[in-house]
């Protein structure tokens, strides 16, 4: 499992000079912590909360996602939790060790929504999206939903495509 699937929550620990951790808060999913220092020994805590979790509105919830993906090709989402999507989207996953990721995009699929469900087209190639591991995302009312992982891959090749083997022959040399 991925570890994002397995903290639903994160825990923040507060500790103070010579005192030792005594604090801990429970912090929301989503919420995005800054603290301490390398060089200063600095003991803030920055806390940022999104708007939308600040609100009564309701979260969408994704209940069905194929976990594998190709191009050009139409896949049914599942949500539950609210009535209509404002957007699916596919997040390219980000580089957890430089600040700079110059492949990182979002794709917004064009979809047909439905009640609980909605339609959507994939990319048409990996031009647009190269293969890869993407965050999915429904956004309802824009607030999002929590991640579903999947895989963008490009169409497997098997031996009957036409040009996918080499005739024996072909190799073979005369003489």
């Amino acid at each position: 499992m991925l570890i994002s699937r397995l903290l639903a929550q994160l825990f923040i620990v507060s500790c103070q000079t010579g005192a030792g951790c005594a604090d801990v808060d429970v912090v929301t999913m989503m919420q995005v912590l800054v603290a301490g220092s390398e060089v200063t020994l600095e003991y803030r805590i920055q806390l940022y909360t999104p708007d939308y979790l600040q609100t009564n509105k309701a979260r969408p919830v994704i209940s069905q996602a194929a976990a594998n993906m190709t191009y050009a090709t139409n896949y049914t989402i599942g949500f539950t939790n609210v009535t209509n999507v404002d957007r699916v989207v596919l997040n390219r996953l980000a580089s957890s060790t430089h600040g700079q990721r110059f492949d990182q995009r979002q794709l917004v699929l064009q979809c047909n929504p439905g009640v609980g469900s909605t339609n959507c087209a994939t990319p048409p190639n990996s031009t647009i999206g190269p293969p890869g591991q993407y965050m999915l995302f429904i956004l309802a009312d824009g607030v999002p939903s929590v991640a579903e992982y999947v895989t963008l891959q490009l169409p497997s090749l098997t031996a009957s495509a036409p040009g996918s083997a080499v005739p024996p022959t072909a190799l073979s040399t005369s003489g």
